[in-house]
């Protein structure tokens, strides 16, 4: 299957028509255009916007997400944006975002579900002052607080280890202890459970990329 065909490309470019293919100057598939949404987060605040972006997906997606970049910096380019200093969006923390493109591999989807939010919670605080649901510290302090809270662990020293421990070979790291400070091993303690889950769900060699990007 076409790697274009296997992203869905054709919906998306129905869903949202003023987006298009653009060249690259890599062999990413490169979107551009005015992305138009209409979203009612939590029954909070219908809002219809549009936004211009260019969203560049690489050919080992869902292993790398796709980066986005709003071109008009109607978004301020500063951290208290979530915008990276290289310009992309941070959409949230890469460990939710790997599991919703792992689960959705469709380029439609991970516009809902990572996308749309950011944008929305954006057009939000333009109106309201304030984002509409809870935000995360920005950087690597609020993916740390992200994972504990997502894995039921105490503070970025346990979620660290978590990580660490679902980037090694599984008989590495049951010798290892638990990240959750039971004292036992991680082969002997229930948490092994959430290890192997997220492991099978997403491989070894993203949680080495979100475990070097933490170190």
């Amino acid at each position: 299957m076409r790697f274009e065909e296997r992203l869905g490309l054709h919906g998306f470019l129905d869903a949202y028509p003023e987006m298009r293919v653009r060249p690259s100057p890599s062999s990413a598939l490169r979107l551009e255009g005015e992305f138009g949404f209409r979203a009612d987060y939590r029954a909070r605040l219908i809002i219809e916007d549009a936004y211009r972006l260019q969203v560049n997906v690489s050919r080992h997606f869902p292993k790398d997400l796709p980066k986005v970049l709003e071109l008009d910096e109607r978004i301020p380019r500063q951290a208290d944006y979530h915008v990276s200093d290289d310009g992309t969006l941070c959409l949230g923390s890469p460990l939710r975002l790997y599991l919703i493109a792992f689960k959705h591999p469709h380029l439609i989807e991970f516009a809902k579900r990572s996308l749309v939010p950011y944008l929305y919670a954006n057009s939000y605080r333009e109106q309201k002052g304030t984002y509409p649901f809870g935000e995360l510290a920005h950087g690597v302090g609020g993916e740390l607080d992200d994972y504990a809270q997502f894995l039921g662990l105490e503070g970025p020293g346990q979620a660290t280890e978590a990580i660490a421990l679902m980037a090694m070979k599984r008989r590495l790291a049951n010798k290892r202890p638990c990240p959750c400070g039971c004292g036992m091993r991680l082969g002997v303690c229930h948490f092994n459970e959430t290890i192997r889950r997220l492991r099978s769900q997403l491989g070894r060699t993203v949680f080495k990329q979100l475990y070097n990007k933490l170190s």
